[in-house]
């Protein structure tokens, strides 16, 4: 059993080796249910924390998630603290000007986004966003020009293999 002072990551390894193949995130998509094991969704999760280490993020960087509740949220947000990263929440029925004020205020260097809708109201904000550096889009397609680099989320995730 794990201790009280342990981090977060200590705990979340500890578990996925004890219960490897017991589901550990279960959600409909399609009118069809999905599931990750622990095991799976530990791969997953370490492969954003190595996703974002290549990418040059440190301790304490912050990374913005700007979507609904959706697998890659929680994946995100658990990878980016494996990572050393501070997770961001940015909801996605936010005023743009909350948005603005929490990426800057945060000063948010990437953030993962949702879809093509909420990341172009990203884009279009990125001149009053001077730290933030990129984004990741879980589902779309990325822009064929923008203000910063845009990655789809299979991309990002392949320098963590």
């Amino acid at each position: 059993m794990p201790h009280i002072n342990q981090s977060l990551p200590e705990v979340f390894r500890w578990r996925c080796r004890e219960t490897p193949d017991l589901p550990w995130l279960i959600w409909k998509e399609g009118g069809a249910h999905k599931q990750l094991t622990f095991a799976e969704s530990y791969a997953q999760v370490e492969r954003v924390a190595r996703a974002l280490i290549q990418l040059g993020f440190k301790n304490q960087d912050r990374v913005g998630i700007y979507s609904k509740n959706r697998p890659e949220w929680v994946l995100s947000d658990l990878g980016s603290v494996h990572g050393g990263a501070i997770p961001v929440p940015v909801y996605a029925t936010l005023a743009q000007s909350q948005v603005e004020h929490i990426v800057n205020h945060s000063e948010m260097r990437l953030c993962f986004v949702e879809n093509e809708a909420l990341l172009a109201r990203l884009l279009e904000a990125k001149p009053r966003l001077p730290k933030l550096e990129r984004a990741v889009l879980f589902q779309g397609v990325p822009p064929g020009r923008a203000p910063i680099p845009v990655m789809p989320w299979a991309d990002f995730l392949a320098p963590g293999d």
